[in-house]
């Protein structure tokens, strides 16, 4: 997805205020709006102002998270990030006269950008409804891709389990074992990780590589369930059982002592 977001309405409260602003997530103050203090606690201690002037407003904030793809922002200056939030900010409702903040965190594959903004503007009126806002965030940045000519989120994704399914169909044809898959689906940049219930194997999940952190030793690793696709996504009629039964006709095409050397060799390379 070239762009994503998420948005909602919130309390709001110090603590959230201090992970924004967390140096060691990476996060750095891209601007400020209708705010002049210097601290993290001073700036929100304005804003709680602001919000005790409306009582009937229980959520007086605005939370954004704005994710533009990585091979999208790759080479933004702080200026294009700010340029590219503003403009998300000015198509999802946050109006100038309100109270803002914007954290860029680059801690993670995906550089993005926290935004905290009052709903309420500088008399205390509500300005920035938040009904149907998580659908608007979707709408708002497949517009966005569309006038820069990148692909919408639909579309990237349409575009990733393409390839990802080509990649499972091409490694399910050579691999003896899931040991063995896992280690070329990884050379091939996924992570494979298998899925499983109290009766034993029951699925599987697929990731880009490129949408990780450090990966370390595969063996411990753990996915996060929000990312990738379950492979019931990739293609409905991917079954496990399936897979297992073309690597046992693959291994059946070479020597035992051949299938030994790939287990030691997958065993001592899957590393990032």
């Amino acid at each position: 997805m070239s762009f994503t977001a998420k948005i909602k309405s919130v309390k709001g409260s110090l603590a959230a205020s201090y992970y924004k602003a967390n140096i060691e997530k990476g996060a750095e103050l891209l601007k400020c709006r209708n705010l002049t203090g210097e601290t993290v606690k001073e700036r929100y201690e304005e804003k709680r102002l602001v919000a005790k002037m409306n009582s009937k407003i229980s959520k007086p904030f605005i939370e954004a998270v704005f994710s533009p793809h990585k091979s999208v922002s790759k080479n933004w200056s702080k200026e294009d990030w700010i340029n590219h939030v503003e403009d998300f900010c000015k198509r999802i409702g946050i109006p100038e006269d309100v109270q803002a903040e914007y954290y860029i965190h680059r801690n993670t594959a995906t550089h993005h950008v926290h935004i905290s903004a009052s709903r309420l503007n500088m008399v205390g009126k509500n300005v920035i409804p938040d009904s149907f806002i998580g659908k608007k965030a979707e709408l708002v940045c497949d517009k966005m891709a569309k006038e820069r000519n990148l692909p919408t989120a639909k579309e990237m994704g349409r575009i990733e389990r393409g390839n990802m399914k080509k990649a499972l169909l091409e490694v399910s044809q050579q691999a003896v074992s899931w040991s063995d898959f896992r280690y070329k689906m990884f050379n091939k940049g996924f992570l494979f990780e298998l899925s499983f219930n109290k009766v034993g194997l029951n699925g599987a999940r697929i990731c880009n590589l490129d949408d990780l952190d450090e990966v370390g030793n595969l063996e411990n690793y753990k996915l996060d369930k929000q990312k990738g696709h379950k492979l019931s996504q990739i293609d409905r009629n991917f079954k496990v059982a399936d897979f297992e039964k073309n690597f046992k006709n693959n291994a059946l095409k070479i020597g035992q002592q051949d299938l030994v050397e790939v287990e030691i060799f997958n065993k001592n390379r899957f590393r990032r």
